[in-house]
């Protein structure tokens, strides 16, 4: 099987650099949660979107991904391709769109005090992005 392949240091400093180091620690905090709990998925850079999303196939490529991670000015969206599938018992989710969920994170400290329901919304977008969309 071939390794999944990852954005290097130099693509996610030159993504992050326009950044506030707060903005910058909170994106790191999520990719390496999402790396933690998909150990092998593969990330692309989202051109023009200002993030990057996981999975083998994703958003705007062809055909559904898993996550994605996107920069704002003061926070970080961390995003489910197909949100309104998943489980969400801790009301994280936010959105309205027809499919596309997030968890507006401000600090790395947001990424810790919500792990275990990021975590769990991580692994159930893996599951249904594994199924056909609906």
């Amino acid at each position: 099987m071939p390794k999944p392949v990852r954005l290097s240091k130099r693509e996610i400093d030159a993504w992050l650099a326009a950044s506030t180091p707060a903005v910058r620690a909170t994106a790191h905090a999520a990719r390496a949660l999402v790396h933690e709990v998909l150990p092998d998925v593969g990330e692309t850079a989202a051109r023009g979107d200002n993030g990057f999303g996981f999975g083998a196939r994703q958003y705007g490529a062809d055909g559904w991904g898993i996550a994605a991670i996107g920069v704002h000015r003061g926070w970080v969206n961390l995003g489910f391709f197909r949100g309104t599938e998943l489980p969400d018992p801790s009301g994280a989710l936010g959105g309205t769109g027809k499919r596309l969920r997030h968890v507006k994170l401000r600090s790395a400290d947001d990424v810790t005090a919500q792990r275990d329901a990021l975590s769990a919304l991580i692994a159930a977008a893996r599951d249904v992005a594994s199924r056909p969309a609906r």
